[in-house]
C-alpha cells in the first residue's frame, strides 16, 4: 500500500478517536511513554507479531500520536502527527490507557482499486507510491464513512468526492522493466467507489 495509518490522520485529525472497530483493534491495554517511548504493562505484548511499525497510529487515552519505528519487539518510538519529512516531535511523558487499531484493510482495498484502474498488476513497479498516498487516503476515509453509520453519510460522500477529483489529476511513474527508471507514466481512471 502507498498510504499508512497515519496518512488518514492527516486529514482527519479525531479519526482513530471517533471509529473504533473492535475487530480491527491491534492493542487495547495501559502504557507508559518515557523519552518518547511506549512501553505495555502487558509483559507478553508483541508489537513485531502484531505487525505494529511506523505509520500506525497509537491512541494514548484521546490522543493521537504516530509510530516513527518499532525499536523491539515491546517498545514503540513516537512522535505527534508531523509532516512528512519533519523530525519526530516529542509525545511527552503518559501512563495510562492505550489503543493502536489500523484501518490498513480499507486502505488495502482503495490500492487495489487504483491499481487496477492504472491497470498496474503489481503495486512495486510504482516507483511515486507516496503521490498516491493522499488519494488512498482519502478513498479509504470515504469507505470507513460510509460503513460507520448512517450519521457519518455526509462525510462519506465529501470524502469519495475528494476522492474521485484526486483519481482524476493522479498519475504513476512506472518502472516497467526493474531497473528503478520509470519507462512510463499512467494515468488512474475509473469509476466511483460508491453511489451516493
Amino acid at each position: 500500500m502507498f498510504a499508512r495509518d497515519i496518512d488518514l490522520i492527516v486529514i482527519e485529525p479525531t479519526l482513530f478517536r471517533d471509529v473504533v472497530w473492535p475487530s480491527q483493534t491491534l492493542v487495547r491495554s495501559q502504557g507508559v511513554v518515557e523519552e518518547d517511548e511506549l512501553t505495555l504493562s502487558d509483559p507478553d505484548a508483541d508489537f513485531e507479531s502484531l505487525g505494529v511499525d511506523a505509520g500506525h497510529v497509537v491512541m494514548l487515552g484521546e490522543t493521537a500520536v504516530e509510530v516513527v519505528k518499532r525499536s523491539s519487539a515491546t517498545r514503540l518510538a513516537l512522535s505527534r502527527p508531523r509532516p512528512e519529512g519533519v523530525d519526530a516531535i516529542g509525545v511527552g511523558k503518559y501512563k495510562g490507557p492505550v489503543r493502536i487499531g489500523t484501518f490498513m484493510p480499507q486502505i488495502e482495498v482503495v490500492h487495489r482499486r487504483l491499481l487496477r484502474w492504472a491497470e498496474i498488476e503489481d503495486g512495486a513497479r510504482v516507483l511515486d507510491g507516496r503521490a498516491a498516498a493522499h488519494a488512498e487516503a482519502l478513498g479509504a476515509l470515504a469507505m470507513i464513512h460510509f460503513a460507520a453509520d448512517a450519521g457519518a453519510a455526509a462525510r462519506a460522500v465529501h470524502y469519495q468526492r475528494r476522492f474521485e477529483i484526486e483519481c482524476e489529476r493522479l498519475s504513476l511513474a512506472l518502472d516497467l522493466d526493474g531497473d528503478g527508471v520509470a519507462e512510463q507514466r499512467r494515468r488512474v481512471s475509473g469509476g466511483p467507489m460508491y453511489r451516493a
